[in-house]
């Protein structure tokens, strides 16, 4: 076990606190960093900007309660293991904690030195053995999916394609492609905020808005699928495999929304055309 373990204790209670700071400072090898959240918007916060190497969590914060506690903190910091304290002994929450995410589940008032440095040190080594098998497994499933847009990508002839004669936007124009790309990447980050959150981002608004901007210089589903693999592949670089699943999830239900605002673009174009039309004739 590494020395200097860093951890974050999300409990509000002073004299729970107190102890879980005895209990580790009783051991003889290892040294922690602890930081006390005593809320849990407080501890997300310490999460965003510090790098932790457990999580203990207590189910009853003034903030948040319950197996949501542990789903709210899985959901925002998933690399990270986390260990349920509370003062219930209760083998269904126990259960839920663990389907929920958590790795292990304590109990207050049976806890001790040995037993909290013991789970500690296990966690980890569980979590981070865990993670190494799951990264592979997913990273073998990612690349066939990315894979399958690939080949959608070569096989398809888009409908702008056809009228218009022109290439796939990444090769004719890269430099606009990679701003669509940036701007997918941001659609991304957005999405799992408000995965986590429940933030009120309005990203319908700006896949329409990029949907017109595509429109407007004639790209097609074909870039789209582009834009969505480039990116992904982007954000996917050095993240763990739970993000990276967050990623996929979102990206695919982005680029289908991104895809319906250009039908509707270009349907809204191919009508006010044949109304144009229409009038030049009868003049």
């Amino acid at each position: 076990m590494k020395q200097n373990t860093k951890i974050l204790l999300i409990e509000d209670t002073e004299t729970d606190a107190r102890l879980i700071r005895e209990y580790l400072g009783s051991g003889e090898i290892d040294h922690y960093q602890i930081e006390n959240a005593k809320r849990l918007s407080e501890g997300l916060a310490f999460l965003k900007d510090n790098h932790f190497d457990v999580i203990l969590l207590d189910l009853s914060l003034p903030d948040s309660a319950g197996i949501d506690t542990v789903k709210k903190v899985t959901s925002f910091s998933p690399a990270i293991p986390i260990i349920v304290l509370t003062g219930m002994k209760d083998e269904q929450i126990a259960i839920q904690s663990v389907q929920a995410g958590a790795q292990d589940y304590l109990v207050k008032d049976q806890l001790n030195s040995e037993l909290l440095i013991r789970s500690i040190n296990y966690a980890i080594e569980r979590y981070h053995l865990r993670s190494e098998l799951e990264r592979v497994k997913y990273e073998r499933q990612q690349e066939q999916e990315l894979n399958s847009f690939r080949q959608m990508i070569q096989s398809s002839t888009t409908i702008t394609s056809r009228s218009f004669g022109l290439g796939p936007l990444k090769d004719g124009q890269p430099e606009i492609f990679n701003e669509f790309v940036a701007s997918f990447e941001k659609f991304l980050d957005l999405a799992i905020e408000k995965r986590v959150f429940q933030a009120n981002n309005n990203l319908s608004t700006e896949l329409r808005i990029m949907s017109e901007k595509l429109g407007f210089i004639r790209a097609g589903p074909r870039d789209v699928i582009d834009i969505f693999v480039v990116a992904l592949e982007n954000k996917s670089t050095d993240v763990n495999v739970e993000k990276a699943k967050a990623f996929m999830e979102e990206g695919r239900i982005l680029m289908i929304q991104l895809m319906g605002h250009m039908i509707s673009f270009y349907r809204q174009y191919y009508i006010q055309y044949q109304n144009n039309s229409k009038s030049n004739i009868t003049e």
